[in-house]
């Protein structure tokens, strides 16, 4: 079985910052609105994690597909249309479960892809 990977910036330890917004000294103060708790960031999973059946979110928050089958290194992730087996690695989970680094579309065409022997 073939085996693609699909990296995720946290996988790769890219940190993004954005900058803060800088504010327009002549403009008077306002009052400022309260801050909401930012979502945590994805952690990684172990095998464990990866249970059969599980639903799998893409890197937009949406659906990519479940968890078939789960060993020791990976799972194979199906859509119904489309299969693949990922590591362990290309995997994170956040507060609403197990999330990959692609969308739906992006992992349907990397299957479609590896499928046609490219």
């Amino acid at each position: 079985m073939k085996v693609f990977q699909i990296l995720t910036a946290a996988a790769a330890g890219a940190v993004l910052a954005t900058p803060a917004a800088a504010q327009d000294a002549a403009q008077p103060a306002t009052e400022a609105a309260p801050a909401e708790a930012a979502p945590a960031a994805p952690a990684p999973v172990t095998i464990a994690d990866l249970t059969e059946g599980a639903t799998v979110r893409g890197s937009d928050g949406n659906p990519v597909g479940t968890i078939e089958f789960a060993d020791a290194e990976g799972a194979t992730v199906t859509t119904g249309s489309a299969k693949l087996y990922l590591q362990v690695s290309n995997f994170r989970k956040d507060e609403q479960g197990l999330v990959i680094g692609a969308t739906r579309a992006q992992f349907e065409a990397a299957a479609a892809q590896i499928a046609a022997g490219s």
